[in-house]
């Protein structure tokens, strides 16, 4: 079975999003430490980027 690519996923990692959008991690990872988001979904102490941001 083929590994499902970025836009398949329904939830990404910082660094997934990072390169989704063509971004910086480090700028990527500044915006985050702002607090949560409505793009945002923790997992225990994980970050993760919905679906719906990127759709």
């Amino acid at each position: 079975m083929a590994k499902p690519t970025l836009a398949d996923k329904d939830f990404l990692t910082p660094t997934e999003a990072a390169i989704f959008f063509g971004l910086s991690r480090r700028k990527f990872y500044k915006l985050l430490e702002g607090g949560t988001f409505d793009f945002m979904a923790m997992y225990g102490e994980r970050k993760l980027i919905k679906e719906i941001i990127y759709s």
